[in-house]
């Protein structure tokens, strides 16, 4: 993987001095599109076929994750809903206005975690 180095402020205490970090230098966006047509390559189904199934899978974990379900995806991930609330100082006046944002968690599986650390990282040359 590729990475340039910037130069950030530390936001938690703005006086300290200015540092350098590397920053992730993405190559491209893979779309759906490209993702079914390698899969396609890689079995018997076609890239329709494909783009069907994962259309229908994205639909399919939408309608079990506001169902409230916890989506395990065995060896990539696991998906669940959470939100953020505002406290009340008696249950009986907690209901659904405490809720103010909800949010999609995404937790790598194990194993992926592991594979993903196997990663070379090259630096880009600078161009000044």
């Amino acid at each position: 993987m590729i990475y340039s180095v910037r130069k950030a402020n530390n936001n938690i205490n703005p006086e300290a001095k200015e540092k350098y970090y590397p920053y992730p230098k993405y190559a491209n966006r893979v779309t759906l599109q490209e993702i079914a047509r390698d899969i396609a390559l890689a079995s018997s189904l076609t890239r329709g076929d494909v783009e069907n199934t994962i259309i229908n899978l994205i639909d399919t974990m939408k309608k079990y994750l506001k169902m409230g379900n916890i989506i395990d995806l065995d060896e990539f991930c696991t998906l669940k809903l959470t939100f953020s609330s505002e406290g009340s100082d008696t249950p009986e006046e907690v209901d659904h206005n405490n809720i103010k944002k909800t949010k999609l968690v995404f937790i790598a599986d194990k194993k992926l975690k592991q594979e993903l650390q196997d990663i070379s990282f090259t630096r880009l040359k600078s161009q000044e």
